[in-house]
């Protein structure tokens, strides 16, 4: 289970380079912009929000799909049980 943690921990420290990479390339070529209101991380100089947003969703979207994936696994195996009687 630690493993999968520390998996996920360097996974998303990755995507938080991409996030910031692809937040800087967007802006720098003037493919959006942010308003007065976006709060701005003031390290990378990125909007927080898009930052946030994509660091959790995406993880999240992968551990829910990792889970539905060995849910019907499970699901399989065990009709393949049931027909096995």
């Amino acid at each position: 289970m630690i493993e999968h943690i520390i998996e996920l921990s360097i996974r998303n420290r990755f995507l938080v380079l991409a996030v910031i990479a692809l937040e800087w390339k967007g802006i720098g070529f003037a493919k959006w912009s942010y308003n007065e209101r976006m709060p701005i991380v003031p390290a990378v100089e990125v909007g927080l929000w898009p930052l946030l947003q994509l660091s959790i969703l995406v993880p999240a979207s992968m551990i829910v799909a990792a889970l539905e994936s060995r849910m019907a696994r499970s699901r399989q195996a065990g009709s393949q049980d049931a027909g096995a009687v």
